[in-house]
């Protein structure tokens, strides 16, 4: 694997620690709060108060779904990953577009799909499990 893939990897391993512990001292923070909601409102409904229609509903998982990934989206991590390593393997390929597509904050939903689409695309060239570029002098356009 090239330094610089490696230099990728690494970097955005560093960034997805940093949200992993970002996102679980929030995760803490929000159990906190919903347990002193609860508290007031037990409270309240000792005093006699009834509770509030948005206190009955619910909550519902508020975070919003992430995007999939388009297959142009795909085709520009591919090119990426390739034009750093020249050729890889479809597995390995596969596996490195997908941290690049996660990290840039889009859904695994359908990627299989779109990575099929993308490596078969006139783009790319497979040979005996191999993938490699079609035009060796292509640039890296961000579809987005």
């Amino acid at each position: 694997m090239s330094e610089r893939l490696i230099a990728i990897i690494k970097e955005l391993s560093n960034e997805e620690s940093r949200l992993v512990d970002h996102r679980s001292k929030l995760n803490e923070q929000l159990q906190a709060i919903e347990l002193r909601v609860k508290q007031i409102q037990e409270a309240l409904s000792a005093l006699g108060r009834k509770p509030s229609v948005k206190a009955k509903q619910k909550r519902t998982n508020s975070r919003p779904s992430k995007p999939a990934a388009t297959k142009d989206d795909v085709i520009f991590a591919l090119r990426t990953v390739l034009q750093a390593d020249g050729e890889l393997n479809q597995l390995k390929a596969k596996e490195l577009v997908e941290a690049i597509i996660v990290s840039d904050g889009k859904s695994r939903t359908g990627f299989a799909l779109r990575f099929n689409e993308a490596s078969n695309s006139n783009s790319f060239v497979v040979h005996e499990g191999k993938l490699t570029l079609a035009e060796k002098s292509s640039s890296v356009t961000n579809p987005t």
